[in-house]
């Protein structure tokens, strides 16, 4: 790692934040006219019956116990709108006896029928393969963080600055990629930085000019930490005001710490929007090229499209809205979190689909995605929450060979399935109970890669806006 490169881009970042944050500290003349502070938390049990999802392991029931106290804090001004997002993440395990995994049953198996052959007469049963290390591989009680911040001024009519900061303390693979398969539970930080312009020309035309850097930091030895600079430009052409045109390019470069090829991609895409009372839709299209360091791996590029359509009754203005990538602990299926009766609208319904490249391909792992999602929910009698959500998502590996169960080496290509419902109940307008059930299974044509994992999850829910002001 050059210590050096990364001290000074740390002093970047740090001194675009100072910047920002004069520019966003509002004026005495203009003064605080909405103060909001919203104390949470998420108290739960989860079962799994296959947690690690890793052949390797072995199938193994892991019980969790977990805490997420938090807080949301925001003012707001004529001109200034700042919110902060902080959640403390307690998770306890306990586990079962662990069923063998496939390389020590095959090894088993070989074994017994070597002793047989050589005259011993003896079965597996006569073996006790709870082995010492299986304790090593067993992760340890976790302690993360959850921080979001985001800030917004206008300085003049027409133009916006602001910026957006999300940091992770976590296990959760899934806030490394929108497309990621990886199942491993190792601890790791991310942090994406993003300052942000944003100027309107007129009723018709907008512009917005964004840069965002990821790092991403494993805490154990032996994983690829990674550093990603992304620049974006949109230029709108708003058809009303309720339908847009965004003409949107990215360039990114992606650095691996250690032995993964870095790469950069850029991407172009048309993208069309409507948000009215009760419909959202987003629907684009366009091309990603991406073009990897290493000669041994082939440069990819593809035609990619995204197609959103979010229904809800009453709108999000009246009662509450389909949060995104939810910070409390709940099946983030396609990045949408399954509501509780807390924040969820009387009905909604959600239907999306996407193609594109992933991003994080830690061991040069990168496929194409297709994902398909499907979710719905009502409340019953303002008080029962019923959310049922289904997913598929198929990868055709670019990078990555492997052997099938007939012996042939070709690249890899997983079939992903997950269903999940829940039921909840609110208790009092800031207090929810709900249980959630929710089945896993991956299908891929390689030897050793497939797992199902089934779960149920038991959470209690608080959210209590004081709007002390």
């Amino acid at each position: 790692m050059d210590f050096n490169l990364l001290f000074h881009k740390r002093k970047k970042n740090i001194f675009l934040v100072v910047i920002l944050l004069i520019c966003l500290l509002p004026s005495p003349v203009f003064a605080v006219t909405k103060f909001n502070v919203k104390p949470k938390i998420a108290v739960g049990w989860q079962t799994d019956s296959n947690y690690y999802k890793d052949n390797k392991i072995g199938e193994r029931e892991v019980h969790t116990s977990y805490a997420w106290p938090g807080i949301e804090i925001g003012f707001q001004t004529s001109k200034t709108k700042i919110d902060l997002d902080y959640t403390f993440k307690s998770e306890d395990y306990s586990y079962e006896d662990p069923v063998k995994s496939f390389m020590e049953s095959v090894m088993l198996d070989d074994f017994v029928d070597y002793l047989n052959e050589e005259g011993v007469s003896v079965d597996k049963d006569d073996f006790e393969y709870y082995d010492e290390w299986q304790e090593e591989r067993d992760v340890g009680n976790f302690r993360g963080h959850n921080l979001v911040f985001r800030a917004r001024t206008k300085p003049f009519t027409r133009l916006t600055i602001g910026i957006d900061n999300t940091y992770q303390k976590t296990r959760d693979t899934a806030f490394l990629d929108n497309f990621g398969l990886a199942v491993e539970k190792e601890e790791y930080s991310i942090n994406r930085f993003t300052p942000v312009i944003h100027y309107r020309f007129g009723q018709k035309f907008e512009a917005r000019l964004r840069y965002t850097n990821t790092r991403t930091n494993y805490d154990r030895v032996g994983f690829d930490d990674s550093d990603e600079d992304r620049g974006a430009f949109n230029l709108i052409y708003n058809l009303n005001r309720n339908m847009s045109l965004d003409v949107e390019y990215q360039l990114w470069k992606r650095d691996y710490d250690m032995d993964s090829s870095d790469y950069e991609s850029d991407q172009t895409n048309l993208v069309f929007r409507m948000n009215m009372n009760h419909i959202n839709l987003e629907a684009g299209c366009g091309f990603h090229d991406r073009d990897f360091d290493e000669n041994y791996l082939e440069d990819i590029d593809m035609f990619n499209y995204i197609f959103t359509l979010k229904w809800q009754h009453p709108s999000g203005a009246d009662r509450g809205n389909i949060r995104f990538m939810s910070q409390r602990p709940a099946t983030r299926v396609s990045g949408y979190a399954l509501p509780t009766a807390i924040d969820m609208p009387k009905t909604y319904f959600i239907l999306a689909f996407k193609e594109n490249f992933n991003d994080a391909g830690e061991g040069d792992n990168y496929f194409e995605a297709l994902q398909a999602t499907a979710q719905a929910g009502h409340l019953f009698f303002d008080k029962i929450a019923v959310n049922l959500e289904l997913n598929w998502q198929h990868s055709d590996y670019e990078t990555r060979y492997g052997v099938t169960p007939a012996g042939a080496l070709v690249l890899r290509e997983d079939d992903i399935y997950r269903y999940a419902g829940n039921i909840g109940y609110l208790i009092l307008d800031w207090l929810s109970f709900d249980i959630t059930a929710g089945y896993e299974e991956r299908d891929s044509n390689l030897f050793g890669h497939d797992y199902e994992n089934t779960y149920v999850m038991f959470k209690i829910d608080a959210e209590y806006d004081l709007r002390s002001r």
